[in-house]
């Protein structure tokens, strides 16, 4: 398999302005350059959420949620959801234009629960919403009754619809599963009592 030369600085797409027309124009940019280059394209949204928090627009969500449909309307599996952190899925089938999209959000327990201010709405609102078109969520948080020497906290895996899925295809299973981050950085996860 050839290798691809390491992208220089001056390849990379950087944004000139943080309004979402201008973000969906670089990402859709971005998919069609490296689309050019052959084999699979994987889109990763890290952290969508920090425009909900930077935004003066009240209507933020929406525009956010216009451009993911967008985004997969033109794509053959869409991960979204979420991970103390990080939101998975997939879904609806189009033109191929990415193999797939994985999204991260914070999933910040206070402001989704009180959901009294504009922030706080639209930041509910973007999780939830993700959070329910996905086909697969996983989410980590530590453990609730404080540290331990030999686990760090919890993964918790969910399933959506999962109707859609071809014949032939894995069927994925709700899980949780129990993880240690070690002083070298290293992670372990592994099934309650192993």
């Amino acid at each position: 398999m050839p290798t691809r030369a390491r992208p220089s600085v001056a390849d990379a797409n950087i944004l000139q302005s943080s309004d979402v027309p201008s973000i969906h124009a670089a990402i859709h940019k971005a998919i069609k350059s490296l689309q050019g280059e052959g084999g699979k394209v994987v889109l990763v949204i890290d952290q969508l959420d920090l425009l909900v928090a930077t935004s003066a627009d009240k209507e933020i969500t929406v525009a956010l949620g216009d451009m993911l449909m967008d985004l997969r309307q033109v794509s053959d599996r869409h991960l979204a959801g979420c991970v103390d952190g990080i939101a998975l899925g997939q879904g609806l089938i189009g033109q191929q234009e990415v193999h797939a999209t994985i999204m991260t959000l914070a999933t910040d327990k206070p402001l989704v629960t009180a959901q009294q201010t504009p922030l706080e709405i639209n930041y509910a609102s973007l999780l939830l919403g993700l959070t329910h078109q996905a086909d697969l969520v996983m989410g980590l948080r530590l453990l609730d009754t404080g540290t331990a020497r030999d686990v760090s906290g919890v993964c918790r895996i969910s399933v959506g619809d999962t109707e859609d899925s071809e014949p032939g295809e894995t069927k994925l299973e709700a899980r949780e599963l129990l993880y240690f981050v070690g002083g070298d950085g290293g992670v372990k996860v592994f099934e309650r009592g192993q």
